[in-house]
């Protein structure tokens, strides 16, 4: 019963992951739900060694919010997990606070479990096959082709 649901197996990481990062970076640039906001961001990298901290704290600030919304969509779904994992991953090594260290171990796994899985069902990688056959999900040898 369960293998007739296993192309579905993604869709539950993507909601909850690329949601998770869309309020990260929502966090980090507007200050919104409790967040610092882009200059106590910018200072934070600042005080890391990350110089202009501006520059740094908006691109992170960026790249959690596009790339979260991105995964949600399913739109360039591995190549957003690969980016967004290594993103995570740089993030956790560079904290000095071990503060929410659950989270911050996990999120990179779960993205590069996203990226071996692939989008699977409900993306637009799937419903656009420019964006297909870029992401390789047009290939009939993996199990990205049975979900299509």
């Amino acid at each position: 019963m369960l293998e007739r649901c296993s192309h579905y197996a993604a869709l539950p990481l993507r909601i909850v992951l690329g949601c998770s990062f869309v309020v990260l970076g929502l966090q980090k640039l507007a200050g919104y739900f409790d967040g610092p906001g882009l200059t106590t961001t910018a200072e934070t990298m600042a005080a890391g060694g990350l110089r202009p901290g501006g520059f740094w704290g908006w691109v992170a600030g960026c790249l959690r919010l596009v790339g979260g919304a991105a995964i949600v969509l399913g739109l360039l779904t591995r190549w957003a997990a690969l980016v967004l994992a290594l993103e995570s991953l740089v993030a956790t090594i560079g904290a000095w606070q071990l503060t929410n260290v659950e989270f911050r171990l996990a999120a990179p796994a779960a993205f590069v479990a996203l990226a071996l899985l692939g989008p699977q069902r409900y993306a637009l990688d799937l419903k656009l096959p420019r964006l297909a056959s870029w992401s390789r999900l047009g290939d009939t040898r993996g199990p990205a082709s049975k979900a299509a």
